[in-house]
């Protein structure tokens, strides 16, 4: 990851004033923000399937980057391994 990066997890604006400049508003803030604190790369994380913030992301200029989105279930059991099945962690600190 780039040293000098940010993340921007949503940018939520109220459906009464969609349309109105308020989300860019909001991201023109927060690039001015980021170029104080030197940072030349920001991220961020939209469904594939969001019709509302995937259109407005790429509208002021994010590209699908060179990373993947991983994800997992952990209330599911993980599959067995056969490395790790007869060792103990013990806290040694």
């Amino acid at each position: 990851m780039p040293e000098n990066m940010g993340w921007i997890h949503t940018i939520g604006v109220h459906p009464d004033y969609h349309h109105k400049g308020v989300a860019r508003a909001l991201f023109d803030d927060y690039r001015k923000r980021f170029l104080k604190l030197d940072v030349d790369t920001v991220y961020t994380i939209v469904s594939l399937s969001d019709n509302m913030q995937l259109p407005f992301f790429e509208k002021i200029g994010f590209r699908q980057g060179n990373r993947i989105y991983l994800e997992i279930d952990i209330t599911k059991e993980m599959p067995k391994s056969d490395r790790l099945t007869d060792y103990e962690f013990k806290r040694i600190m």
